[in-house]
């Protein structure tokens, strides 16, 4: 490389060093960086929501407000160890104005054919309407240590006998084609409740059907009238005949008072019943 070579080769290097500084000195001259934030625009994060740990079954007042403001009742504070709430329902059980609510709970442990492995219960709770807090009333077992319930184990709240205002509840056992149930039927009394039918309680299969209708006027209000499938030599899923009894309202409590089977078979125990005594529950 000459010498003229060479000279012309630093002189491009040193142009292009530059042409850099150059385009850095205006950057700098025509870029503003934003200004800092004030005192006033800078915002401290929010604190953390505070935590108040209560003992177990117990509601700090804050939530008890909460609840009585909502009209209705924590159902965790009422399950016992190792059962959850699996339906609810409520109504004035009185007949004062207040309402009461009922919770049914289940077990939440399962043997090996998923059937709870503990009798089931109901909670019957009140609301004190001073605090707003809510407490446990009374509660009611499984009749026959049954361990299951599902939403429609509150059958019915409300119906009366001149100023007895009844409720009536429903636990299954267990079963694979048919299961047994207890349709239970109860008084409530400012002491808790007492059963309403004789016998007690109304034994059913998942084949039967119990319903409340005033279907005679021999006795006050509605019968309870319970449908059993007669099983003869049809398939389980066929239509059969049905057996009916009418418990009517006598002395204070349900019971027996006709018993009548129907001369050919139906799909369904409503249907039976409605052929019977020519009523239609549409």
């Amino acid at each position: 490389m000459t010498t003229q070579t060479k000279l012309l080769v630093a002189i491009l290097v040193l142009a292009a060093i530059a042409v850099v500084l150059l385009g850095f000195a205006v950057y700098r001259t025509f870029h503003v960086p934003p200004p800092e934030p004030t005192a006033t625009e800078v915002s401290a994060p929010a604190p953390a929501a505070k935590v108040e740990a209560s003992p177990a079954g117990e509601k700090t007042p804050s939530t008890d407000a909460a609840a009585g403001a909502a009209g209705k009742p924590d159902f965790a504070q009422f399950a016992k160890d190792g059962y959850k709430a699996v339906c609810s329902d409520k109504g004035d059980l009185l007949g004062d104005g207040n309402t009461e609510w009922i919770l049914g709970y289940q077990s939440t442990k399962m043997d090996d054919m998923q059937y709870p492995t503990s009798p089931a219960y109901f909670a019957f709770v009140r609301q004190d309407k001073a605090s707003g807090g809510w407490s446990q009333w009374f509660t009611i077992n499984a009749p026959n240590a049954e361990a299951a319930l599902d939403e429609h184990s509150i059958r019915s709240i409300g119906a009366k006998q001149g100023n007895q205002v009844f409720v009536e509840l429903m636990f299954y056992g267990f079963g694979v084609s048919s299961r047994p149930e207890s349709v239970c039927l109860y008084a409530i009394t400012p002491q808790g409740a007492k059963p309403a039918t004789k016998p007690f309680p109304i034994a059913k299969t998942s084949d039967d059907v119990v319903v409340s209708y005033d279907v005679t006027p021999n006795y006050p209000g509605d019968e309870e009238l319970l449908a059993q499938a007669v099983m003869g030599g049809e398939a389980h899923a066929a239509a059969h005949r049905y057996k009916v009894t009418t418990y009517g309202w006598k002395d204070g409590v349900y019971v027996p008072v006709n018993t009548k089977t129907t001369g050919k078979a139906y799909d369904n125990g409503i249907a039976a019943i409605e052929n019977m005594f020519s009523v239609d529950f549409n």
